[in-house]
C-alpha cells in the first residue's frame, strides 16, 4: 500500500501515514518500501492443514454461516457446493427435495447422495488433504455448467487480495465454479478475515460473504451478511 492510499483509506494526513508506517515497520508488522509499505512475505500462509484437523475449528461459527446458506436454497435451484469444512455443514444439514447439486467435495457427495439427493461429483484428481477433486478434468467439467447458486469455502479473505487458498489447482477449480454461478456465496467464520493464503481465486467484492461477525475494518462492506 502506498502512503497516499493509506492516508485516503484511513482519513489521515500523509505525514501521519508515514509515521504509522515507520511504527509498523519498527514493530515488524510490515516492510517499509519506497513510497509505502508491504506485507512481509512470511505473513502469507502457504501451509494447509488436513480436512480432519480443520473440521472442528470454530465449529459453532461455521454452523451458523452454513445454516444461513441453507435458508437461501430453493427447490428449483441448481447449486454448486465447494469442498471444505464449512461447506460440509451445508451437506450435513441439507434437507430439501428437488435440488440438483454438483460438488467437488468427496465426503459432501457421499452425505448428500445418502439422503436421496441428485448429486454429481465432478471428475478429476483426488486431493486427500482437503477431501476434494481438483485438476484439469474438474475445470473442464465445471466450465459447462450454469449454476443458480454456489457456496464456497476460503482459507483467507482481504479486500485487496480477495479470497485465497494455499494451492493453485484448487484455486482454479474454485474460480471456474464461481464464474459459472449466478449467485456466489462464500461461507466462512470470521477468523478468515485478514488472512492471506498463497493463491487468489476470486475478488473480495465478487461474492456475498456469510459470516457470524466481522471487524470494524470490514463493517461497511456491502457484500458481508452477518448471520446470528
Amino acid at each position: 500500500v502506498t502512503t497516499n492510499e493509506m492516508a485516503k483509506i484511513l482519513g489521515i494526513s500523509e505525514s501521519t501515514a508515514r509515521r504509522d508506517i515507520n511504527f509498523l515497520a519498527d514493530t515488524g508488522k510490515v516492510i517499509k518500501v519506497y513510497g509505502g509499505a508491504m506485507f512481509d512475505p512470511q505473513d502469507v500462509d502457504t501451509k494447509e492443514d488436513s480436512f480432519e484437523q480443520r473440521m472442528d475449528i470454530n465449529a459453532t461459527e461455521k454452523g451458523k454461516a452454513a445454516e444461513k446458506a441453507l435458508e437461501l436454497i430453493t427447490p428449483d435451484d441448481f447449486i454448486y457446493i465447494d469442498a471444505g469444512t464449512t461447506t460440509k455443514y451445508i451437506a450435513d444439514n441439507f434437507n430439501m427435495n428437488g435440488v440438483r447439486i454438483v460438488t467437488n467435495g468427496i465426503e459432501h457427495a457421499r452425505i448428500l447422495a445418502s439422503k436421496g439427493n441428485e448429486v454429481v461429483l465432478v471428475g478429476g484428481n483426488v486431493k486427500i488433504s482437503t477431501d476434494a477433486i481438483v485438476g484439469t478434468l474438474a475445470v473442464n467439467t465445471l466450465d459447462k455448467y450454469h449454476f443458480t447458486k454456489g457456496f464456497f469455502g476460503t482459507n483467507g479473505m482481504t479486500q485487496r487480495e480477495g479470497f485465497t487458498t494455499p494451492e493453485s489447482n484448487e484455486a482454479l477449480v474454485k474460480r471456474t465454479a464461481m464464474e459459472q454461478c449466478l449467485e456466489k456465496y462464500v461461507v466462512s467464520d470470521s477468523s478468515k478475515f485478514g488472512q492471506i493464503s498463497a493463491v487468489t481465486f476470486f475478488s473480495f467484492d465478487g461474492a456475498v460473504i456469510l459470516t457470524e461477525s466481522c471487524s470494524k475494518e470490514y463493517k461497511d462492506c456491502r457484500n458481508i451478511q452477518i448471520v446470528s
